[in-house]
């Protein structure tokens, strides 16, 4: 048994869809003061998975949860996602990780994700990329900046990174703003002139 507290912001967070869905996935959850809120008291056991169905345009924090336990699920995940998908490019994201960690996650159907039941496969080293919307701050001061000299070096960033934030660096292009990668398809570093 456990409790998931949080600081009181946290605490302020709704997280009842989360909650439902890994309820109906057979899991043991009750809240230990407001309804729909952290704090949570969980009872551990496994799970049996199976079909899902939410909303798309939930945070895509809550469809990333809810696939990345899929693979350990006694019958795996089969997540329906009803009306519009409002987060494709981090559902992507999160599918393109678990398979790169043994996962066999996909599309099946244009609202439907398929998470087999198998276990994870460790991977030996693993880079994690740098967040590209974060680097959109430094793109935009790039653009305002006057001086035609100017670099900013940003590090661990993929030029063909799988982010759907990476789009800045063709949007900025627009503006002046030249991003040149040291290597291809490698983590390294970015010059923006």
């Amino acid at each position: 048994e456990h409790t998931i507290t949080g600081t009181e912001r946290m605490q302020n967070r709704p997280i009842a869809i989360l909650v439902d869905a890994l309820r109906y996935l057979g899991a043991d959850i009750q809240y230990e003061k407001k309804e729909g809120y952290p704090p949570l008291h969980i009872v551990g056991k496994p799970l049996e998975g199976g079909h899902l169905e939410v909303v798309g345009n939930i945070s895509s924090q809550y469809i990333s949860a809810l696939l990345m336990i899929g693979p350990i699920l006694k019958n795996g995940l089969e997540l329906k996602l009803t009306g519009e998908i409002a987060s494709r490019p981090y559902i992507d994201l999160t599918l393109w990780t678990m398979q790169n960690f043994g996962a066999s996650a996909e599309w099946t159907d244009v609202d439907t994700i398929t998470v087999k039941p198998q276990p994870y496969s460790c991977v030996a080293d693993y880079t994690i990329e740098n967040d590209w919307s974060a680097s959109s701050y430094w793109y935009e001061m790039m653009a305002l900046n006057g001086n035609p000299d100017s670099e900013v070096r940003l590090e661990g960033l993929f030029d063909s990174s799988k982010q759907g934030d990476s789009v800045v660096k063709y949007i900025f292009s627009l503006l002046g703003v030249k991003s040149e990668f040291e290597n291809r398809d490698v983590l390294s570093p970015v010059k923006l002139k």
